[in-house]
Formats: C-alpha cells, structure tokens, sequence
C-alpha cells in the first residue's frame, strides 16, 4: 500500500518560539570577497578620507597625543647603540 502522509507541521510552530524568533544578525561591515579587485582597492583609499576624528571620553574634544608615541625601530636601535656607547666611553675614564 502507498504511503499517504508525505508532510506534517504539527508542533513545529511550539518548538521553533521555545527560544524565540530571532532576526538574523546584519554585519556591519560587509567583506569584499567576489568584488572586482580594483573597485575594492579604491574602496580601501576613499574611506582613509572619510574617517571621523575619534573623541575622548564623549567629550567634543581632540584625542591628546600620547605621552611616549612608538617610535621607528630604526631610532630606538641608534637610541640603544647611543647609549652603549657613551657608557663604554664613561668606563674608558
């Protein structure tokens, strides 16, 4: 004999609102992946010029430049080799 019954949805509607139905999540950022590449790459330079200045604390005022801003590799190794050398020179006298 054929099967007579091929769909139910009895109790589906219950199960799916045990946890609630939830919208689905939007990204704010969406990625560039399968968007042609130079479309993409003046993308990533218009929006350097579009940045909003970032604010302390809610407040309308000018981030302060940090106490001890990082400096370039460069400068902290001739900074060290300074250093190693004047205390060579001190322990010369």
């Amino acid at each position: 004999m054929a099967k007579s019954k091929n769909h139910s949805t009895h109790h589906k509607n219950r199960k799916d609102h045990r946890n609630g139905i939830k919208k689905p999540v939007v990204h704010k950022k969406t990625g560039f992946k399968g968007v042609e590449l130079s479309f993409a790459r003046n993308q990533r330079y218009a929006r350097i010029g579009t940045e909003v200045k970032r604010y302390v604390r809610g407040d309308l005022q000018e981030q302060k430049p940090h106490r001890n801003p990082r400096q370039p590799l460069k400068a902290i190794v001739a900074a060290a080799k300074s250093k190693l050398a004047a205390k060579k020179a001190t322990a010369k006298k």
